[in-house]
């Protein structure tokens, strides 16, 4: 018996078909052709070995950095939509709907749309608008179903990722503009639950006590009272705080979730139980015999859980015995982060990195939008300048204050500084800007912001309305046009280990330089985490003096 295998369609497939067909344009040919062919190069496969499969491709397309590739965003948003519609002119796949087909939209949809004031939720709608006009559904009876459809059918024609993602959102979009508009008796619709997989207990359905207890342990490490018996000698951190937070939260979520009754957990006294801790170090190892940073950490709060809470010296011993148990995680830059900035450390990588704040730069000035986009790009800008020139830690960056970290004199020399108050390490800093950058943040100041913001900010890196922005904000836009320039996606504190590289590839053994420039407290530091190629770059110093030694004798 001979079994008949479905056959795996490719891009080649479809460039062949396409080409034959007489029925297509030949200006829209010759585009989803080129498109085709593009694709190729761009990923650096041959169109044999690219699947015409809409997910394969969507998972293929989502790597292409298009500035990193050398084209711009809309000539990558041109290759996706010609290949999307090749593959549909093609017929490899039954029942994809065409995508080239274009509906005027009904005038009830139009009212709607132009009723809706903010930009987001009518772009949001209006794709909602354009299918419904298409199959004859007008805004009072769209539903559940109907938006169901409306996103089965974009799945269908789409390459972009996450698409249930983006049903939730579109859900949410189209009721919050049928709430807002109760005269037009829009119905609102059931919105797809998340698929993301919460692993802990709620913090808040744990007991009172547990969390009374939490508070009091916040407050001896904020040292809100300096005369109280047992105070801290220094504060915590802030963010300290709420890493320590999560550690007793994990480790709360571990008990329940192996059989601990959640109302017998009355305090935190039932977390340094022996017993208890001994079950979540288990859980941490996952079987394995070594901590990962992460477990470490949590065992060590747990520990000055306990001191704090004043166990008797027997029990403290049993939880030190256990913690010292499993073998302690080697400190340095992770495996990942070497390999990071290895990958960096390409010369036309490198040299594309440090042309990022001038390129976002030059866009920022030619433009005379006031759109929080123009804002968010300039931000970019002078965020990864800042790094590339001045590695500070990204909580720094974040709260960066104009004529209090940042004092601009141009023409003169501007200075970014830090108090010790205000750094990790209680270590000042102090860095001259470079006056390319500094004339960057006087142009943001009195230019950029002004446009935008309708005032001056405060911040660097403020919001439209004139407050702070969120770590996480920054950090994703740093990330964002980073990985949009040089195909990576590089966490913010990576700019700091580049700093090192480049400090000790010139300069072996430079470590004090590297301590004060990082604001490393101790030189230990510095050396566990930057001594580990120390090797290499002492080996290469070796051959250039051996080399120039061996020179130096041939000419006497």
């Amino acid at each position: 018996m001979t079994m008949h295998l479905p056959v795996k369609w490719t891009m080649a497939d479809v460039k062949t078909r396409v080409s034959k067909n007489a029925g297509i344009p030949v200006r829209e040919r010759r585009d989803m052709v080129s498109a085709i062919t593009r694709l190729a190069s761009l990923t650096g496969k041959p169109l044999g070995q690219i699947p015409a499969e809409l997910y394969d491709l969507a998972d293929l397309l989502g790597t292409i950095q298009p500035i990193a590739a050398g084209i711009q965003p809309k000539t990558l948003a041109n290759i996706k939509a010609n290949c999307l519609n090749a593959i549909s002119r093609s017929g490899i796949i039954e029942g994809l709907p065409p995508t080239k087909l274009r509906v005027s939209k009904t005038p009830e949809w139009q009212a709607l749309l132009k009723a809706i004031k903010t930009k987001s939720l009518r772009f949001s709608v209006s794709s909602i608008a354009n299918w419904g006009s298409r199959n004859g559904i007008s805004p009072r009876d769209l539903d559940t179903e109907a938006l169901d459809l409306c996103m089965a059918e974009r799945r269908q024609t789409s390459f972009r990722c996450n698409q249930h993602r983006v049903h939730r959102q579109r859900g949410k979009d189209w009721n919050k503009v049928a709430t807002q508009f109760p005269r037009l008796g829009l119905k609102t619709v059931t919105v797809p639950a998340s698929r993301r997989k919460y692993t802990r207990v709620p913090f808040a359905t744990f007991s009172r006590g547990f969390r009374d207890d939490w508070a009091d342990f916040s407050e001896h490490g904020r040292r809100d009272d300096l005369f109280a018996d047992g105070a801290r000698d220094e504060a915590l951190a802030e963010s300290t705080l709420v890493t320590m937070l999560g550690h007793v939260h994990h480790a709360a979520s571990i008990l329940v979730q192996s059989g601990v009754p959640i109302e017998s957990i009355w305090g935190l006294a039932d977390l340094v139980t022996p017993k208890s801790f001994e079950r979540v170090l288990r859980e941490l190892l996952k079987g394995g015999t070594a901590f990962n940073y992460y477990g470490h950490s949590v065992a060590r709060t747990l520990l000055q859980i306990a001191k704090w809470l004043g166990v008797d010296a027997e029990q403290m011993a049993e939880l030190k015995r256990l913690a010292r148990a499993p073998k302690r995680p080697r400190f340095g830059m992770t495996q990942k982060n070497k390999l990071l900035v290895r990958q960096i450390n390409d010369p036309d990588r490198l040299k594309r990195l440090h042309s990022v704040p001038e390129t976002l730069w030059r866009g920022v000035m030619s433009s005379r939008s006031t759109s929080r986009l123009r804002l968010a790009k300039a931000q970019a800008a002078l965020g990864i300048g800042i790094l590339l020139s001045m590695p500070i830690r990204l909580t720094n960056l974040t709260s960066l204050a104009f004529d209090e970290h940042l004092v601009l004199r141009v023409p003169g020399v501007s200075t970014l500084s830090l108090s010790e108050d205000e750094t990790k390490n209680d270590y000042p800093l102090e860095f001259d800007i470079p006056p390319t950058l500094a004339k960057m943040m006087l142009e943001y100041r009195d230019v950029v912001c002004p446009a935008v913001m309708r005032q001056n900010p405060k911040y660097l890196f403020s919001n439209v309305d004139g407050t702070v922005k969120g770590f996480a904000g920054v950090r994703y836009l740093v990330q964002r046009y980073v990985k949009q320039h040089i195909g990576i996606h590089m966490n913010p504190h990576i700019f700091r280990h580049l700093a090192a590289d480049f400090i000790l590839d010139k300069n072996p053994g430079a470590h004090v330089l590297v301590q004060h420039l990082l604001g490393h407290k101790k030189l230990a530091t510095t050396a566990i985490f930057y001594a580990g190629a120390d090797t290499r770059r002492a080996g290469r110093h070796h051959q250039a003096l051996l080399e120039q030694a061996l020179e130096d004798r041939t000419q006497s």
